[in-house]
């Protein structure tokens, strides 16, 4: 009796090919999903929106204004974020590359002979100087006038370093401990300081940028007080006497509008220049700027007439 092959319950084994084993997946691939839950686009907006309204505020309050009562919208607070983080994310990239071109290198010379007799050294060293970077961050964030004058992002900056260099030194003593025979860290309380180590460094990451974000819009605003002369002039008609201060008069000129005295303006100044303009309301400055200076915020509602005359 004769089977057919291809009817056989059983057929001859046949040679399969062999699978191909999945490539290793790389640092990159690891972290992109979690780079797609911390950073989707609602959060992006959410930092421009945080980090320009920490601009503006700077910038305003230099020369007095509350950024509060200027009504701006959330689009013209939101344009100012990208530009204020641009040097702390070049700065996070630029030690993101250096760290990952220095790993190597540093695998290289913890092999070396020369490492293994001097690591007790570098390990002392490198943990007298974490201290003294934590102990400085500490000050920093205990001693609020420290923190207002000292360099932008100074205090987190020493902070994180400290931290990281602590750390490492903390890392380098188990792995010793562990050829020597001693019992391994419990993995729950390896990921509870990893877990406190990045948190540390997202904050201090932060409040670096906060204060680098503060310090841009007051270099902005000490910018824009030093050239005000050659921005734009602006001459308003009213209908009342502005409260201008002694001061100002000798930079802003008053005159009286020629007319019927039932006119709608009667007054007009020159010589003020416009400083921002804000929402629905224009911000005008006389045209030397100087301590206690008056900063008038004009509505645009037709209340008073406006003209512009560009430098």
């Amino acid at each position: 009796m004769t089977i057919d092959a291809a009817h056989d319950p059983n057929p001859p084994d046949v040679d399969k090919p062999t699978p191909t084993p999945k490539p290793a997946s790389s640092p990159l691939e690891r972290w992109l999903p979690v780079a797609q839950v911390l950073a989707p686009s609602t959060l992006v907006t959410a930092l421009f929106l945080y980090f320009g309204y920490v601009t503006l505020t700077a910038q305003y309050e230099y020369f007095g204004i509350d950024l509060r009562g200027l009504g701006l919208s959330t689009t013209e607070i939101l344009l100012w974020g990208p530009s204020a983080l641009y040097f702390p994310l070049l700065v996070i990239t630029a030690c993101t590359l250096f760290a990952a071109v220095a790993q190597p290198l540093g695998r290289k010379v913890t092999r070396s002979p020369w490492w293994a007799r001097h690591q007790r050294i570098v390990g002392a060293a490198a943990g007298v100087l974490g201290v003294l970077l934590v102990g400085r961050g500490i000050v920093g964030i205990l001693t609020p006038d420290l923190a207002a004058r000292e360099s932008p992002a100074t205090t987190p900056l020493a902070l994180a370093s400290g931290s990281i260099l602590l750390a490492l030194v903390i890392r380098g003593r188990r792995r010793l401990a562990a050829r020597r025979g001693g019992a391994p860290v419990p993995r729950s309380r390896r990921w509870l300081e990893i877990g406190s180590l990045v948190a540390i460094i997202v904050l201090c990451a932060f409040w670096a940028a906060n204060t680098f974000a503060a310090s841009y819009g007051t270099g902005l605003a000490i910018q824009t007080a030093n050239s005000l002369d050659d921005r734009t002039e602006v001459i308003l008609d009213v209908r009342e006497p502005l409260a201008l201060g002694a001061e100002e008069y000798g930079l802003v000129q008053r005159s009286e509008l020629n007319g019927e005295p039932t006119a709608q303006f009667r007054y007009r100044y020159t010589g003020l220049r416009l400083l921002a303009h804000a929402g629905d309301s224009l911000v005008l400055a006389p045209p030397k700027w100087f301590k206690g200076a008056t900063v008038l915020v004009v509505p645009l509602d037709g209340s008073l007439r406006i003209q512009f005359r560009p430098k």
